[in-house]
């Protein structure tokens, strides 16, 4: 069974740490999560976006994914990262696929 092991406070907090380390070494970090929204697939006040974690245990385990047709984006997350959707309603990230799958 997949699951995100962050909080969404872990992933802005993590993701501003990042962000401060690049501008204070001009160097490249790899970015660990990515997210947008749902578009087509929103459901309103209760599934309205994704967030992808790089380098997730599940990335490559298809067996635990729900097949969704969503297509390309221009801001598809790193290979190698595993999705999940955020309900809204309870609060919790659900287990979608790996990235490869729906992006």
């Amino acid at each position: 069974h997949c699951s995100m092991p962050y909080s969404w406070a872990d992933i802005l907090s993590i993701g501003k740490e990042e962000a401060e380390e690049v501008s204070s070494t001009q160097g490249h970090v790899a970015e660990r999560f990515s997210t947008g929204g749902l578009g087509r697939l929103m459901v309103p006040d209760r599934y309205e976006v994704w967030v992808c974690v790089q380098g997730h245990e599940c990335a490559s385990d298809s067996h635990n994914h729900v097949p969704q047709d969503f297509t390309a984006s221009s801001s598809a997350p790193p290979p190698s990262s595993f999705c999940f959707v955020y309900d809204e309603k309870n609060k919790k990230f659900i287990a979608w696929a790996p990235r490869s799958e729906i992006f």
